[in-house]
């Protein structure tokens, strides 16, 4: 597979899981709400965020984490590196909001369980990202060979 349709299938396999991602917290999140197209959107621009930015913002948290390491137990350290990942997906979840038609009310159910669920997302994205990827590959080369 070129890397130019690697990417494409990464990127379409993220979008369509992240656009469940959105329906998923819609529905789940009583003070989340948005349309069909706001969800969509949000979709893409969750999934752009994921590729571009999430990993300068967990770069970038992990070194400041790692910075006061050795003045930490190891405890208080895991906490420190687990709150920066969460910061990353706040972070995320507030571009995203503000991007897109997705309203939110309310801090708690607006800008802490969404970025949960997004992390959620994103282990389970993790497990299941080469079988996702594969799905995507095939229907890429079946409508590539139907318009060829």
């Amino acid at each position: 597979m070129s890397s130019t349709k690697r990417w494409v299938v990464r990127l379409v396999a993220l979008t369509l899981f992240n656009i469940a991602v959105v329906l998923a917290i819609v529905l789940i999140v009583p003070q989340v709400t948005g349309g069909v197209l706001a969800m969509i959107g949000a979709g893409v621009v969750l999934a752009l965020a994921t590729v571009w930015i999430r990993p300068a913002l967990s770069r970038y948290a992990t070194r400041k984490a790692q910075a006061g390491a050795p003045r930490r137990s190891p405890g208080t350290q895991r906490l420190v590196a687990a709150l920066a990942v969460f910061a990353v997906a706040v972070v995320i979840w507030v571009l995203v909001v503000l991007l897109t038609d997705i309203d939110v009310h309310g801090w708690f159910w607006g800008y802490v369980v969404p970025p949960l669920v997004l992390l959620v997302a994103w282990w389970i994205y993790a497990q299941v990202v080469d079988s996702l990827e594969a799905k995507v590959a095939s229907a890429y080369d079946a409508a590539d060979r139907k318009l060829t």
